[in-house]
């Protein structure tokens, strides 16, 4: 299962402006999938998620799902859902790691954005 956190940013304003930012906005958009997932597995250790190891060692960039403007990081094990959210019944309570490692990365990326449209 596919867990997916969003960051939306209206770049209109950057393909209006002259010269080619095209190269900033990559960087930028690399070190917050970089940042996401170094935070997202800090917290698998705080949280102490770690059984195995797989959870772990599955959370990175999905080079397949790269795009132009669009990073997308995420786990590869099935179970990565109910970590984040839990499962019905209390069976597995939620230990949320991807969302709180968003929202740690979101600041910084937003003020690069706005950075650029200055």
């Amino acid at each position: 299962m596919t867990l997916g956190i969003m960051i939306r940013k209206d770049i209109r304003k950057l393909t209006d402006m002259q010269g080619n930012v095209r190269p900033i906005v990559t960087k930028v958009l690399d070190k917050a999938a970089r940042d996401v997932e170094q935070h997202w597995k800090e917290y698998i250790v705080a949280k102490n998620v770690i059984d195995t190891g797989a959870y772990l060692g599955s959370v990175g960039e999905v080079e397949s799902l790269r795009g132009p403007l669009k990073r997308v990081v995420a786990d590869g094990v099935e179970y990565g859902v109910y970590q984040e959210f839990g499962r019905a019944g209390g069976k597995i309570g939620p230990r949320a790691c991807a969302t709180p490692a968003v929202e740690d990365v979101r600041p910084g990326f937003l003020k690069a954005f706005e950075e650029l449209t200055k």
